[in-house]
């Protein structure tokens, strides 16, 4: 159920790509992140067209049987959510002590947002850190709650925490988010390093680097007859990546 509404909050240019491909008949889909992964999982059902998907949460949608045997034609790399959310807002009010008051900025329909969430508002209270959650369906609405706050005439926020979606993740929010950051000083911490995190004091991912050659050692294997279902799910360390400028 929550794949399927995963696909039907897919993008029309998502399902549109998917469509041709398993028209197309390839010999295999790549995707990323979540959202993608789940929309491809469904596309291909039916069909021997085997997909790897990287940085998805698996957590609660199904995507895969078990960690060991992902089962169907799917397999690919995980990201720790939510455990690598609380490591990020622990790794933020280490660099930044006296930020207590911390904007979660969010998609509000991304389905690995809930548990991000409540794994934030378990510890944040230990740590004395109040969390502003301000959730967002698209990237203009990003730039709206930005400048509401500078409307007013008081910022009332200590720092910025970027969830692991795909919204909050893109270059063109964290351009934004980097832009009102650099103008404030607000430290934000995020995920992966993109081009529009030149602006943004750290983050805390899986490297790209390893990414892809994870990824293309499965593809490898995949393309040489072993069924994706079969090949374990790939969990590689994050690492924190700091824009020291």
């Amino acid at each position: 159920h929550k794949q399927q509404m995963l696909f039907e909050d897919a993008t029309t240019e998502e399902k549109k790509v998917l469509a041709k491909f398993v028209q197309d008949k390839v010999d295999l889909i790549y995707v990323l992140p979540t959202r993608p992964a789940a929309a491809a999982k469904i596309a291909t059902q039916g069909t021997n067209i085997p997909v790897i998907f990287g940085l998805a949460g698996i957590e609660g949608i199904n995507l895969i049987d078990t960690i060991a045997q992902p089962g169907g034609n799917i397999t690919g790399i995980r990201v720790f959510s939510p455990d690598n959310t609380v490591k990020r807002l622990e790794i933020l009010h280490e660099l930044a002590p006296s930020a207590k008051r911390i904007n979660i900025i969010h998609s509000s329909t991304y389905h690995t947002v809930p548990a991000n969430l409540e794994a934030l508002n378990k510890v944040a209270p230990g740590m004395g850190l109040t969390l502003i959650e301000t959730p967002v369906t698209n990237v203009a609405d990003i730039d709206a709650s930005l400048k509401a706050r500078e409307k007013v005439g008081k910022i009332d926020i200590d720092a910025i925490l970027i969830l692991p979606e795909a919204l909050t993740t893109s270059p063109d929010a964290t351009t934004i988010i980097g832009a009102f950051s650099e103008k404030y000083k607000i430290p934000v911490g995020t995920t992966i390093s993109t081009p529009g995190t030149k602006k943004i004091l750290f983050g805390y991912d899986i490297n790209g680097k390893e990414l892809g050659a994870v990824s293309s050692g499965m593809a490898d294997k995949v393309l040489k007859g072993t069924p994706a279902g079969t090949i374990a799910v790939s969990s590689p360390d994050p690492e924190l990546w700091v824009n020291y400028k």
